[in-house]
């Protein structure tokens, strides 16, 4: 039967709110804690197990079909986020993919909205009043102005016509406008009331709610455009809502309580003749049939997902036979948009940045692209809250991380979606102090905060293999001296399971002994040691002792020493703390004689040659003697020599030096002697002819 409202005026015809599911959703209360209550609304319903059975978990291809209904945008005031018992849920206008998801929101043209037959406009009724908005991004815009109550309005297939209906001759009946508003003309039907128009695929017939009185059923008829042939398809004495065409216009689908709770029915078109329930016990709202005749959606309402006493609608989806029964989204009165026109669109792809600042922070939508277009619009999913610009930002509550969405529609209709997760629970800050006496120490990590102010849990482990859970300050008594590794824990409780943050320190118990360290280098007999790599852990290093191995000691954190000869060597470093605790190492450091080097120069006059070793050298010592052969079977001591040659030749010349640890080094040169030729000189004197001659003078070098 008409709600109360219908049968007394005629005016007010079905929005969102139903015979018996409106009863529901107004007056009926569901505990959350009370599964005896849920049985008895879902029995109410004429809901079964089926429904949250077989829609759940299902998914199939969308197609690139999308629909336009009224997203479930929980409960309270649309974006609160909160769950009310005494307030239902809100529902914002949106455009989904046909599987429900890429959801973005727009300004709502009102209730029943239906698509505009190239896919880019959409009407609604709101307030007694039809509006149409252009998506993407439109604003609604008033076709009626008119002070009776416009409402159910539907678009022509062919996109000629809007019909809808109105109470501006007394009762509520059948309109005709053009798109703009203009050209209003009635269809006089007949009867008491009609509303609900749909249209025929071929944009000559439409199919509507009608009724005769205010105590009568409502039934479903059919009437062409011009007036002409009116049929009532339907004379149940139940109520028969909500006709949509197959597009064949061969069927028509409907609402119908003539099962109990709200089904959906198929029925021949020209004759109202084989009627079929489609989705036995499911209950079902708005039905419309897909463009390509494949498939029916319809809302629903989900039993399991009540708000307080609120059960939330849900869309569903069934194939054109009722199989294939497939949860889509969370709202109400789908209506499938024509994209048939548009052809290959790829999908625009969706991103964003943000930048935060404290807890305030700054999204940008702008790097979103499109491959073969441009990007229209933008829906921000921000914490219940929706926002429409490509950058906006937004100042959110601190000691939690959230999930941010952005939702793109292209030029021609395509949805894309890219989600982040925006962490803004700052880490816990792990601080702790200890002091101790003997074997037992205090810890005390009361100094640790969390900067979004919740509460910490704590944990500690003393590195010996004891724990103290839970204690902020502790204390514990350790077996023995030693150093330990302290791990402290802090875990906050802003978000399950909460972040940690974590501090490791090693302690002292008791008086540590300094650990001896040293390294060494030696040339030849003289080594280089170096102790500071000498440490304590728990105090300072007071003094260094060394023992060099052959009976000679030295002190400080370095020492160098000269051994006599060549050998392996003990040698021990022990090093006093502050505490008196001592601790030596040792270490066996070789020493070897590193031989001289003997090197000479000389200079000749003739056969006589002198000779110098003053170049040699012993780099771990000193040259203690030098010895000289002069290949001519002589020889000689000492840094310098002389020596003469009784005769020329090349004489390979040697000199040996000895360091003082009895190592020796030699070097050869060759000395070249030559033969210098003799001076002829001669003297004469004549008497005559006769001439006499002297060569005395003539002499060899």
């Amino acid at each position: 039967m008409l709600d109360d409202q219908v049968k007394t005026t005629h005016k007010s015809l079905r929005g969102d709110v139903r015979g018996p599911v409106g009863s529901l959703f107004s007056n009926a209360k569901k505990s959350k804690r009370s599964n005896a209550m849920t049985t008895r609304l879902m029995t109410a319903l004429g809901l079964t197990a089926c429904l949250a059975a077989s829609v759940r978990g299902q998914t199939y291809d969308p197609a690139a079909e999308q629909f336009a209904f009224f997203a479930n945008a929980g409960a309270g005031p649309c974006g609160g986020g909160a769950s009310d018992e005494s307030t239902p849920p809100c529902y914002l206008f949106a455009v989904a993919d046909a599987n429900g998801s890429h959801q973005i929101f727009f300004a709502s043209p009102g209730e029943r909205p239906r698509w505009s037959a190239d896919g880019r406009s959409i009407v609604g009724s709101l307030n007694g009043e039809i509006f149409v908005v252009s998506l993407p991004g439109g604003t609604p815009i008033n076709l009626t102005n008119n002070p009776a109550n416009d409402r159910t309005p539907a678009w022509s297939p062919d996109g000629a016509k809007i019909a809808f209906s109105s109470d501006r001759a007394g009762t509520s009946d059948l309109y005709l406008m053009n798109p703009d508003g203009s050209g209003v003309a009635r269809i006089v039907t007949a009867t008491g009331a009609a509303w609900a128009p749909a249209w025929a695929p071929d944009s000559r017939r439409i199919a509507f709610n009608c009724a005769d009185s205010p105590t009568s059923p409502s039934d479903i008829c059919a009437i062409n455009v011009d007036g002409t042939n009116f049929v009532r398809l339907t004379t149940d004495p139940a109520d028969d809502t909500d006709a949509s065409w197959s597009r064949d216009g061969a069927s028509i689908v409907f609402i119908s309580t003539r099962f109990g709770s709200s089904e959906i029915l198929k029925m021949n078109a020209a004759d109202g003749s084989g009627v079929t329930r489609l989705s036995p016990g499911t209950e079902a709202h708005s039905p419309d049939w897909s463009l390509d005749g494949r498939r029916i959606a319809f809302d629903s309402v989900d039993p399991d997902g009540g708000y307080g006493f609120w059960l939330p609608r849900i869309v569903v989806v069934i194939n054109a036979d009722g199989s294939g029964l497939t949860w889509a989204a969370q709202g109400h009165s789908p209506a499938w948009r024509p994209l048939s026109g548009i052809g290959v669109n790829n999908r625009p792809a969706a991103a964003f940045t943000y930048t935060c600042s404290d807890l305030t922070c700054t999204f940008n939508g702008s790097v979103s692209a499109d491959s073969d277009g441009t990007i229209a619009a933008y829906d921000w999913r921000l914490d219940g809250t929706t926002r429409s610009s490509p950058i906006t930002s937004k100042t959110f509550v601190g000691g939690r991380a959230y999930r941010v969405s952005l939702v793109v529609m292209d030029n021609l209709g395509a949805l894309g979606e890219a989600t982040q997760t925006v962490d803004l629970d700052r880490p816990p800050v792990a601080s702790f102090t200890h002091a101790c006496s003997g074997l037992t120490c205090t810890f005390d990590g009361s100094a640790s905060y969390d900067p979004d102010g919740s509460a910490l849990s704590y944990w500690w482990s003393f590195g010996d293999g004891a724990t103290a859970p839970g204690q902020m300050i502790t204390s514990h008594t350790y077996a023995s001296g030693g150093t330990y590794l302290i791990t402290f824990r802090v875990l906050d409780s802003s978000n399950y399971p909460g972040k940690l943050s974590s501090r490791d320190e090693t302690i002292t118990v008791g008086n540590m002994p300094p650990v001896a360290s040293f390294t060494s280098s030696c040339n030849g007999l003289k080594c280089t040691f170096d102790g500071s790599a000498s440490a304590d852990a728990d105090g300072t290093i007071a003094s260094y002792t060394w023992n060099f191995g052959d009976g000679a000691t030295g002190t400080g954190p370095t020492a160098m020493h000269t051994y006599a000869a060549a050998a392996n060597y003990t040698i021990a470093l022990t090093v006093t703390d502050n505490g008196a605790a001592t601790g030596t190492q040792s270490k066996t450091v070789g020493v070897t004689n590193t031989l001289p080097v003997a090197s000479f120069t000389f200079t000749c006059n003739l056969h006589t040659c002198t000779f110098d070793g003053s170049g040699s050298s012993d780099v771990d010592g000193t040259v203690a003697a030098y010895a000289w052969n002069f290949d001519d079977g002589a020889a000689a001591s000492g840094q310098m020599a002389t020596h003469t040659y009784a005769s020329p030749g090349n004489f390979s010349v040697t000199l040996t030096v000895t360091d003082n640890a009895g190592g020796t080094g030699a070097q050869s040169k060759t000395v070249a002697i030559t033969n210098a030729p003799p001076t002829a000189s001669f003297n004469f004197a004549c008497a005559g002819l006769t001439c006499n001659f002297d060569g005395s003078a003539s002499a060899d070098a």
